[in-house]
This record gives C-alpha cells, sequence and structure tokens, in this order.
C-alpha cells in the first residue's frame, strides 16, 4: 500500500472487499475506478485514512465487445 495517499481504494467481493491502490483525492481515485470499469464492473469502497469516511460508488458497466 502507498501510504502517502489518504483514498485507499477496495473491491468490494462476495467474501469482503480486497485493496487495489491509494489515490490523493477522492477525484483521482473516481478516475481510477473508471478505469477499472474498463476491464471489470463492480462495486467499489473508497476510504479516507485521515477522517474515516466511506464513499461507496458503483463502477458503470464496461462496454459490451
Amino acid at each position: 500500500m502507498n501510504s502517502r495517499y489518504p483514498f485507499d481504494i477496495f473491491r468490494v467481493e462476495r467474501r469482503g472487499v480486497l485493496w487495489i491502490e491509494s489515490a490523493p483525492t477522492v477525484e483521482a481515485a473516481k478516475k481510477l475506478i473508471e478505469q477499472f470499469a474498463a476491464r471489470e464492473s463492480s462495486e467499489y469502497l473508497v476510504l479516507n485514512q485521515l477522517t474515516g469516511d466511506r464513499v461507496m460508488l458503483e463502477s458503470p458497466r464496461a462496454p459490451a465487445q
């Protein structure tokens, strides 16, 4: 984990959550989630390490190929 960035991104799975990456801002975290959605649609949790605040985000469905 990159502890220099306060926003941790987790993918929500059936058995819990899986840490994916850290981001410097919540906006940057949302952009990363958009990139992840290109590969796999899922629900994500963004955790602010400084405040403990959590935001649940569902990635948009990846286009069918």
